[in-house]
């Protein structure tokens, strides 16, 4: 079955397509990354908001061995991502989250909680380490 990453255009979105590529290519499957875009009632934006994450997953799975699935989100980002995974015959759902400190910070953030929580199979949840920058390929899992 299919593996899906949840992608956002940034350093945490880019270890969730590393992974689920690696968790893909294990498992000898499909992988789908899904975004949500941003809905923006700009003219131009989602094309130029497509571009940009087609490229930044070019740039990381330069293979092509994916398919990108891209949503219109509506007012609820969470639940929108949820119901489309729903859709989509999948053995795991991988998720990136960034590094946060023990202070304050016990939690992941509320969008990755509703996420956990809702999405009703296998969420695999990775973050970067701490000082990611200085090691931009090394990951926790």
């Amino acid at each position: 079955m299919t593996v899906i990453a949840l992608h956002e255009h940034s350093d945490v979105g880019r270890l969730a397509l590393r992974t689920a590529n690696a968790e893909a290519e294990l498992r000898n499957t499909q992988l789908i990354v899904l975004f949500a875009l941003s809905g923006s009632d700009e003219p131009h934006a989602e094309a130029a908001e497509r571009d940009t994450i087609e490229a930044d997953v070019r740039d990381v799975l330069p293979s092509g061995n994916w398919t990108l699935k891209m949503i219109h989100p509506g007012r609820d980002h969470v639940g929108a991502l949820v119901e489309e995974v729903g859709r989509i015959e999948h053995s795991l759902v991988v998720l990136g989250t960034p590094h946060r400190s023990p202070v304050g910070k016990i939690f992941l953030g509320r969008d990755h909680q509703r996420l956990l929580l809702e999405i009703d199979s296998p969420v695999l949840v990775v973050k970067l380490r701490e000082h990611h920058e200085h090691h931009p390929h090394k990951w926790h899992r």
